[in-house]
């Protein structure tokens, strides 16, 4: 037989294993990698603290407060206090060394719980003792910190009021200084005098009492609520998120690289042309230019290639043609070596067809009531379309194989297409030359022989290219046995147009020359 090219070996199964331990490996690869950087990274142990902030100016209106109450809290503000440079410098100052201000500043996170006054201070460090130290000493500076402001605060305010005081008490000895120098019939001025001093009295005493209120020894500007306990284990780093997280980008890693090398196996396939798979031609099938058409003597050679391919060899599963080019074409061939077979008494063939068609079509020898039972009750047909992915399936009936018959619905593709395989010799599958559909290559998969359709054409070599590139991914390319040339035959009339062709010619120059000839007898 005349061979478009060698192709051999099933490296598919070899391939896939390949990229599978790929995977795993560069899982594992990742899984060590992250336990080694776990290793490397120091222990950290955390512990916190709880604050509650207090209000450190209650008691005091706006005219010597401000213009704010100082008696607010500014919770977020007094957050980032905590967390500030001078509390950490302090903090370190109480730890004597111990942790640095910078250490202190890596460590620690300060935050708010909602709707709250509370500070919760949280301290990482290389002990667990330096952990609970450190959070406790962050907590204790920052309250040292507000407490003083707040003391400093207070006493500023005091000597305020006593200024005040010390300036009323001067207004009342003038006042009274005023009284007793006035005559006995001054009744009026000394009345006047009298509500100025009664006023002053009220002043200093309402001072006064402020002054009672403020107490700058016992001012405080909060209260630790939680002490920090030592830490019983390490915060940082976590085994499980280092090495499943390494685990993992290796996982990713490996597939990408495994799926990569696949694509690119591809698509030197189908870019391969030159250096393309080469396989026996087993038969050269005519069709009309429309693609409607199969000759009776083509569909003798069909069925004569049918008997051979089934004799090929011992090898268990049935064969498997696929449809390389216009679907139209290629359908007409499957089909015809389908029921060409299947008219003859031999195993039945199938059909199948990924989207957009999406249907699965079988020609069935008489008496496989078995299979038609399974499919649905008993039905005397021909042929029986089953929808890809579980869609209905239709019988259509004897002798009017172009028109379908009732709908009835498929609980489990897999399972049907199990019966079907069981009940039937010989399958013939139509896909398109991609063979990425998992139908097809789950079919594909259970073929002992394969057969490709093709069309004699550039383009359709380059598809056949491709198919087998993917073939040969799957690792069936030790299964194929040739492939089935179809050619497009002009019609009668197409013939007869161009025999008619050249004879219309010679008329037309004819009747040019004569009607020339006609002019110059015109012209004399």
């Amino acid at each position: 037989m005349a061979r478009t090219g060698a192709r051999g070996g099933a490296r598919g199964p070899l391939l896939v294993a390949a990229g599978a331990l790929a995977v795993v490996a560069c899982g594992a690869g990742g899984a060590a990698a992250g336990y080694a950087v776990h290793e490397s990274l120091p222990v950290r142990y955390a512990a916190d603290a709880s604050v509650l902030v207090l209000p450190t100016a209650g008691g005091l209106d706006s005219s010597v407060a401000g213009s704010r109450s100082a008696a607010d809290i500014q919770i977020e503000t007094e957050a980032e206090l905590m967390g500030s440079a001078q509390v950490a410098a302090a903090a370190a100052e109480r730890l004597d060394g111990r942790l640095s201000p910078a250490q202190l500043l890596d460590g620690t996170e300060v935050t708010v719980p909602t709707n709250s006054q509370v500070l919760q201070v949280a301290v990482q460090a290389g002990s667990p003792e330096l952990a609970r130290d450190g959070a406790m000493a962050v907590a204790s500076a920052y309250l040292d910190r507000r407490t003083g402001e707040a003391k400093a605060a207070v006493t500023a305010v005091a000597d305020s009021l006593r200024a005040q005081v010390g300036d009323l008490t001067e207004r009342l000895e003038a006042n009274a200084e005023e009284i007793g120098g006035l005559a006995d019939d001054a009744t009026s001025q000394r009345s006047l005098l009298e509500s100025q001093r009664s006023l002053l009295v009220d002043q200093i005493a309402d001072i006064n009492s402020r002054l009672v209120a403020l107490d700058v020894d016992g001012t405080r500007g909060g209260e630790i609520i939680t002490e920090a306990t030592l830490p019983t284990a390490a915060a940082s780093p976590d085994l499980l998120v280092d090495v499943g997280g390494g685990a993992a980008v290796g996982t990713l890693l490996g597939a990408g690289l495994v799926l990569g090398a696949a694509r690119l196996r591809a698509r030197r396939g189908r870019t391969g042309a030159e250096g393309g798979p080469q396989l026996p031609v087993l038969a050269t099938v005519g069709v009309g230019a429309d693609g409607d058409d199969v000759a009776a003597a083509d569909l003798a050679v069909l069925r004569r290639l049918g008997a051979e391919v089934r004799d090929h060899d011992a090898a268990g599963g049935p064969t498997v043609v696929v449809g390389v080019g216009d679907r139209s074409v290629r359908s007409r061939v499957a089909l015809g070596l389908a029921e060409s077979s299947a008219a003859d008494g031999a195993p039945a063939l199938l059909v199948l067809t990924e989207p957009p068609a999406g249907h699965l079509a079988a020609a069935l020898p008489a008496g496989a009531t078995g299979l038609l039972d399974a499919v649905r009750g008993e039905v005397a047909a021909t042929r029986a379309v089953v929808g890809v992915d579980g869609s209905p399936v239709r019988l259509l009936g004897p002798g009017r194989p172009g028109r379908e018959g009732e709908a009835v619905e498929v609980a489990d593709l897999d399972d049907l297409w199990g019966r079907l395989e069981r009940d039937l010799g010989t399958v013939t599958v139509q896909t398109s030359s991609s063979l990425e559909s998992p139908l097809a290559q789950s079919v594909l998969q259970t073929a002992g022989r394969i057969v490709v359709v093709v069309e004699s054409s550039p383009r359709q070599t380059r598809e056949l290219t491709s198919a087998l590139a993917e073939l040969d991914w799957l690792g069936l390319t030790d299964r194929v046995v040739g492939v089935i040339v179809v050619v497009h035959r002009p019609s009668a009339r197409q013939v007869l147009g161009a025999a008619a062709a050249p004879a219309r010619e010679v008329a037309d120059g004819r009747a040019g020359r004569q009607e020339v000839s006609g002019g110059r007898r015109d012209g004399r």
